[in-house]
């Protein structure tokens, strides 16, 4: 049965509902056919090349050009048409190359007509009509980082917090996730970086001693869309890390742990579980708190450390310890205090009068640390899963600036995050998937900690 322009049309609208997919598709399907009459060539076969180009993408965005064949298969699509439709995902999704004319002319044209129609939205006008060519610049590989595509545009007048209320309309027109918009050549022109929308990240990545940093007190945490993800303690000191059970939290605080033992660091634990979840070979080569008392007596210690620091510190005249070590030679340890589910460390519920005195005074000590440990290198890394807004006064919350959320619930991400991002982003089933306080989404290196830290 020959293939008409309804049947391809019935074709798409069963597979893709979206209206803005629809629309793209009609766009490419009349582009299509303009350049079919310009080069005297079939123009239904061009445009519903057109047409149909995109017809698996709604459903599979990852397999994108692969399941494309089965679904044109139903309407009896030439050879032809489908290694033309298959060859626009060149080097994106698909290894069949463009090599006929209008396979390569459709290529450029799908990407086109998502940057004018990208570039449209941003217009008052929201239409074409008005636009001149000026304002489509150009598009290329960051130099900074090969991961990541640059598209530039004239500002058109339009305020840089204008282009980022619109960035989901961009991202869905380019079909693109946006990590940076900025100004370039003052404000003339506006600058996107992004990556393709169907990038994903692996769903584990092992750790390897390579991913250790040589930098001083910069732990890593994982790889993002755009390459490693990492936190300097040296200037973001303190860690508030959430997640569910099954988040993979533990595991990154382990992560974390680890690589501040190895670059020389003392880490003291609280673990009210018994130390049930950490292995023999931590209790040996850390400090561990099991209970109430012992806790208020490590964090005492801590804090007669932190004031002894800052005495040495003022009597040298050095801002903080790594000038200090610097300057004097001495070798001055940082000290990492962690908590593995800090809710049960905070939580008064069903103490006596004497133990809610202890926990009290945890809270008084664990605020200063996180006000002052920085500069006399005294670090927090805070987790838990319980979605409980009062685990954490104001005063060590505020503090803490690198905030770290896996799977959660709207709850939990909120006390983490200050917004719901986690539970809305992280897939339900997703394993050592995070976002960071600023939004970059990565996946934590695994870390297998029977064998030793």
């Amino acid at each position: 049965m020959e293939l008409t322009r309804e049947r391809a049309l019935a074709l798409l609208q069963k597979y893709n509902k979206e209206p803005f997919h629809i629309q793209h598709a009609l766009t490419v399907e009349g582009v299509m056919r303009w350049f079919a009459q310009e080069e005297k060539c079939d123009a239904d076969f061009w445009g519903l090349c057109g047409l149909l180009h995109d017809i698996d993408f709604e459903l599979y965005p990852e397999q994108h050009c692969q399941k494309a064949p089965e679904f044109l298969a139903e309407v009896n699509a030439s050879a032809e048409m489908v290694r033309a439709i298959c060859s626009h995902g060149y080097g994106l999704c698909s290894d069949v190359e463009p090599i006929h004319v209008m396979e390569k002319i459709m290529f450029a044209v799908d990407e086109l007509t998502g940057l004018i129609g990208a570039a449209a939205r941003m217009r008052p006008s929201k239409s074409v009509m008005d636009m001149e060519l000026s304002s489509l610049k150009k598009k290329f590989k960051d130099p900074q980082n090969p991961r990541i595509t640059v598209w530039e545009f004239t500002s058109q007048g339009i305020p840089l917090k204008v282009w980022k209320d619109k960035q989901p309309a961009i991202e869905t027109a380019l079909d693109i996730t946006i990590f940076k918009i900025k100004n370039e050549s003052g404000k003339s022109r506006v600058r996107l970086y992004a990556v393709p929308a169907v990038s994903d990240l692996p769903d584990m990545i092992q750790w390897q001693d390579k991913y250790l940093s040589q930098q001083s007190f910069v732990l890593s945490l994982g790889e993002s869309f755009t390459g490693p993800v990492t936190v300097d303690l040296a200037k973001i000191p303190h860690i508030l890390l959430g997640g569910a059970t099954g988040s993979g939290k533990s595991v990154l605080l382990k992560l974390l742990l680890m690589q501040a033992r190895k670059k020389g660091a003392e880490v003291c634990i609280a673990d009210f579980k018994g130390g049930v979840d950490f292995p023999t070979v931590w209790h040996k080569q850390c400090r561990m708190c099991f209970e109430e008392q012992a806790t208020l007596e490590l964090l005492t210690e801590l804090t007669g450390e932190l004031e002894r620091r800052k005495q040495l510190l003022t009597a040298t005249g050095q801002p903080n310890i790594d000038r200090y070590n610097e300057t004097t030679g001495e070798n001055l340890k940082r000290y990492i205090f962690a908590c593995d589910e800090v809710a049960e460390m905070l939580d008064k519920t069903g103490l006596t009068k004497e133990q809610k005195e202890i926990v009290v005074k945890i809270e008084g000590l664990l605020g200063t640390i996180a006000r002052q440990g920085r500069a006399f290198g005294i670090h927090l890394i805070l987790a838990t899963q319980r979605p409980d807004s009062a685990i954490l006064n104001g005063q060590i919350k505020n503090n803490i600036n690198c905030r770290i959320c896996g799977r959660a619930d709207n709850v939990l991400s909120m006390i983490i995050l200050d917004k719901t991002d986690a539970a809305d982003q992280i897939p339900e089933d997703a394993q050592g998937r995070f976002l960071l306080h600023d939004s970059t989404m990565f996946q934590a290196y695994w870390f297998d900690d029977t064998g030793g830290i």
